[in-house]
């Protein structure tokens, strides 16, 4: 299942660095990409988010999905779709909607506010989820990232104003 996951990251960012010019650094759109896994104590979580909009936060589009467990038992399965974006150098905040979720505490339709820290090339990258918002939201806050994970890593280009 990782490696169906990573080939399926490694294809969706081939195609957004071809058709954004991501690599060049030169793009008008900000970028959020990458994937994420914490694992420690039973708790095991993982992050997905693609994700971009033009310079100012306008046309916010993508997807995300967050998975979590504790002692092998599923507490949140959900994805959506992105509905705001704020990039600041190299802090991101995503805000989505739950469009598909496997527990019944996470309401299709809920908010999701993500917050995303790329720590540059080698180090690894910080992210926070915060869940149960009563709708999403319409404009994406920066949040100062806390938490660690152990692998993973994400892409957050600021573009050009």
């Amino acid at each position: 299942m990782k490696r169906l996951l990573a080939a399926l990251f490694l294809a969706l960012l081939g195609a957004l660095v071809g058709a954004s010019g991501v690599a060049g650094a030169d793009s008008k759109q900000d970028l959020v990409s990458g994937t994420s896994h914490f694992e420690g104590g039973g708790f095991d979580a993982q992050l997905h988010v693609n994700a971009t909009s033009g310079p100012t936060g306008e046309d916010p589009r993508g997807h995300f999905f967050y998975r979590q467990s504790s002692s092998g038992t599923n507490q949140f399965d959900f994805s959506g779709r992105v509905t705001c974006v704020n990039v600041n150098g190299n802090l991101a905040g995503l805000g989505g909607e739950v469009t598909k979720s496997k527990n019944p505490s996470v309401a299709e339709g809920s908010g999701v506010l993500i917050s995303v820290e790329d720590r540059g090339q080698g180090a690894e990258d910080a992210a926070r989820v915060t869940l149960n918002l009563s709708a999403p939201p319409p404009k994406c806050p920066l949040i100062i990232v806390r938490v660690d994970f152990q692998k993973g890593n994400f892409i957050v280009h600021d573009a050009t104003l």
